[in-house]
């Protein structure tokens, strides 16, 4: 979830909640190790709980809402060139979810 999300979804159980409260919450849950930023190209921070094993995400073009994708391809490390070292690796799925609105409305743009 994007702060904005978050921040509207927890107005529902208190109204005066302020921004900046759900910031300095997210910020304290990352120093504490319960929660990691999602890095997406073309999107906003988003912010999950950190996961004990490795996973990748997709991103919806209509809704810009952000999925866990639990598979990783196999063989990964092997499309790095002859003699380099793969330490980690990131996979970003683009497309359109399931959500029968996002199928017929237009992508949005990207950001960057």
């Amino acid at each position: 979830m994007t702060p904005a999300d978050i921040w509207t979804s927890a107005r529902t159980l208190s109204p005066g909640l302020g921004i900046a409260t759900v910031y300095r919450a997210l910020r304290i849950l990352m120093d504490m190790g319960a929660v990691e930023v999602v890095e997406i190209p073309g999107a906003p921070p988003h912010y999950e709980r950190k996961h004990p094993h490795h996973h990748h995400h997709f991103l919806c073009e209509t809704c810009q809402r952000v999925f866990e994708v639990e598979a990783c391809t196999s063989g990964i490390d092997q499309l790095a060139p002859a003699g380099f070292t793969v330490k980690r690796h990131s996979l970003t799925l683009y497309g359109v979810c399931n959500d029968p609105s996002c199928a017929h409305r237009p992508a949005v743009a990207p950001l960057a």
